[in-house]
């Protein structure tokens, strides 16, 4: 008799997983395992190990990732829609050609991955580590992406509209035909090489651009012409190398001359652009050679400022250590700590060493590195103070030490010096925590207080949301339906809105109350319009399965043609298109 593994066992169960069912896997490894062509909707995956797994044209509404190891892992034209992936570890994986919408990637670990042909919508970025990712040919609309550590990653032909990087950090970052329309950059740091992008409308309050050649920040006409600036270093470099040559060539050869070495020559070229180039060189050929010698050229320059010094070597350690020489990137962060050049960028390298401790499970290093970051920081900086309070109070969390993780974010909801959005983080944080403990009554005590303090629309609908679930997880479903339709009257936020629109659909429907269904689902196929063509495709999929379901076979394939008929470059949505109409001649 052949003896099944526990991996068998759990595929098993997936793959006769009835529709509307909900599974909880805790902890199980499913690793080097491919998953073609399968819904894994609402199954919830709890610290489980998908290293090395394919995902293929997968369906994953209401899939819950939510610590999962997810490390080298390939999404390839797959559905996300209300999915979790807070504090998944997400470092080197590949999402290609999927639609994420409405999901949650709180306090991930997303480094080196890439990001290509994907649409993100209504999604939460908020605390995630993109260094060293990869987001190209990617439309991001309505995303919350504050705090974000953009480090050395490269943005390339991609839209971000009503997106918010308010206190993000984007040093080393290559920005190249990218659209920016309605973003926050309130209180980046962002010492970056944009080429060829374009700003609409956009907030660069108390923003830091001053190392992209000094450009202020905010003035949009400038930010979009920092590729053609060069810094003050640049012209003591080509006085250096031409004086004594304007006689003997004259002056048009000379304009020549500038314009040929400017190109070519990168011992001409700003330190900023030393530095764009040897991240290019890494995240596009991964030529570490030609990255170490670039840098090296900026280092060997005279007169160079403290801050010079320190972006030049923090590169470099970035480089370092995404080549794998973590002891020797850990060292030149070290030595970084000790220049003691602008406070912002000694921060840094402080926080990647204790980042750096904590990848690799040195607790109490981390521990001590973030607290003697905290007392660096004190009062000069209350918003970062406040992100790194909640990073050393997630490493409490997570090595289960939940007393001292509540009191700091506790701690970081009391101060009167940050902002309400860096309270709310905290808020979070601990609304999760007790609803870990299963103290559903204080997480919907903890929401109302928020709520009695939140003024803006959007995050107030997150957390009536958030109260909903909790009520219908609860078994309130009266009470939870009532808060969804709160929501939809608030008219705020349009993702919001649809979002309680389409749970009061789903409930109704459960509860076999399909007239309550139709007539919601087809008001929000309405008030979608032509908003968000995908939203509308698969919400009008959702209205033909209750038809379906209620034997009205031709209505439903009436509406699934209807779909069929919409522009969309969804691979997936298609193919749940095209999976519909075949159930029906079965």
């Amino acid at each position: 008799m052949k003896n099944v593994t526990q991996k068998e066992v759990i595929l098993q169960q997936i793959k006769s997983k009835e529709t509307g069912e909900k599974i909880i896997f805790n902890g199980v490894d499913v690793s080097s395992t491919k998953f073609e062509n399968q819904n894994l909707s609402d199954i919830e995956f709890l610290k489980c190990n998908f290293t090395k797994c394919v995902f293929i044209n997968c369906r994953l509404a209401g899939v819950s990732f939510k610590g999962a190891n997810l490390a080298d892992t390939v999404f390839n034209n797959c559905n996300f829609s209300d999915a979790n992936f807070e504090f998944a570890n997400l470092e080197r994986a590949r999402i290609e050609n999927c639609t994420i919408e409405k999901s949650d990637f709180r306090d991930a670990k997303a480094d080196e991955s890439i990001f290509v042909k994907d649409t993100f919508k209504e999604v939460f970025w908020e605390g995630v580590s993109f260094k060293f990712s990869k987001i190209e040919h990617c439309k991001a609309e309505n995303i919350k992406s504050r705090r974000c550590f953009f480090e050395n990653s490269i943005f390339s032909e991609s839209m971000f509209s009503q997106v918010d990087f308010t206190s993000s950090v984007f040093i080393g970052a290559n920005w190249e035909k990218v659209n920016f329309i309605n973003v926050s950059f309130i209180s980046v740091v962002a010492p970056v090489q944009i080429t060829k992008c374009s700003f609409d409308k956009i907030d660069f309050f108390n923003a830091d651009f001053r190392s992209a050649d000094g450009l202020s920040a905010n003035l949009r006409e400038e930010i979009v012409k920092q590729a053609g600036v060069v810094s003050p270093q640049y012209f003591k470099l080509i006085w250096n190398n031409i004086y004594g040559r304007i006689i003997i060539i004259g002056v048009p050869t000379l304009v020549i001359y500038l314009i040929t070495a400017n190109i070519v020559n990168p011992k001409f070229w700003s330190i900023d652009r030393l530095i764009a180039k040897a991240n290019k060189v890494v995240n596009k050929n991964r030529d570490f050679k030609d990255a170490n010698k670039l840098l090296g050229i900026g280092l060997s320059r005279e007169n160079l400022s403290e801050d010079e010094k320190i972006r030049i070597k923090l590169t470099l350690a970035g480089i370092l250590q995404d080549k794998g020489d973590k002891e020797e990137a850990l060292k030149i962060y070290k030595e970084v700590k000790g220049i003691r050049g602008s406070e912002g960028y000694v921060w840094e390298a402080m926080g990647r060493i204790a980042q750096m401790y904590r990848n690799e499970g040195k607790t109490e290093e981390a521990i001590k590195e973030y607290k003697e970051l905290i007392g660096n920081i004190g009062g000069k900086d209350t918003e970062r103070r406040a992100w790194i309070s909640l990073e050393l109070g997630d490493v409490y969390r997570d090595t289960g030490n939940k007393e001292e993780a509540r009191k700091i974010y506790d701690d970081v909801m009391k101060d009167s010096n940050i902002s309400i959005d860096r309270k709310i983080d905290g808020r979070f944080r601990v609304i999760d925590l007790v609803r870990r403990d299963g103290k559903t009554e204080e997480a919907i005590n903890m929401i109302e207080e928020g709520l009695k303090v939140v003024k803006d629309i959007g995050q107030r609908e997150n957390l009536l949301l958030n109260k909903g679930d909790i009520l219908q997880d609860k078994g309130d479903k009266e009470e939870a339906l009532k808060i969804y339709k709160e929501v939809k009257g608030i008219r705020g936020s349009e993702g919001y809105v649809w979002e309680a629109m389409g749970r009061i659909a789903q409930m109704y429907r459960n509860e076999g109350k399909t007239e309550e269904a139709i007539k919601e689902y087809k008001e929000l196929i309405g008030n979608i319009g032509g908003k968000d063509t995908e939203r509308r495709a698969w919400i009008s999929l959702e209205l033909g399965d209750v038809y379906r379901d209620m034997g009205n076979k031709e209505e439903a394939k009436r509406i699934y043609e209807g779909v069929k008929t919409f522009p969309l470059n969804n691979q997936n949505l298609i193919n749940e298109i095209n999976r519909r109409l075949e159930s029906l001649s079965i």
